[in-house]
């Protein structure tokens, strides 16, 4: 169980470090969108910029978010198939745990108490 809770919260965190992914830098300065507003630090330039360079900004923030999506997507089914493949290794373990030899043995022999 350890290593499929290690897993969990290793996704977790690396959704929490990519949450910059509303960073965009255009022209060389560096953008944060929120929402339908344009930020540059604490101060919101959305009415300062011309509607292409609003437009521009706003692509490349939906082209940024869709990949991080694409990422995230592709890191929630690698999990998936990590934890299948652990459910498959236990499985695998019990059951040759079941059919080893020492246990065989002792099924088939039997003890009679005589009175």
């Amino acid at each position: 169980m350890k290593p499929l809770s290690l897993l969990i919260i290793l996704l977790f965190s690396s959704a929490l470090f990519e949450v910059n992914a509303q960073e965009i830098v255009y022209e060389g300065k560096s953008y944060h969108v929120k929402g339908e507003s344009i930020w540059i630090g604490n101060y919101d330039v959305t009415e300062s910029l011309t509607l292409d360079a609003q437009k521009e900004i706003k692509e490349a923030h939906e082209a940024q978010a869709e990949s991080y999506r694409k990422t995230q997507k592709m890191r929630r089914k690698q999990a998936r198939e990590e934890e299948k493949l652990l459910k498959e290794e236990k499985k695998a373990v019990k059951k040759a745990e079941k059919q080893s030899p020492d246990q065989k043995d002792k099924k088939k022999t039997k003890k009679f108490l005589i009175f």
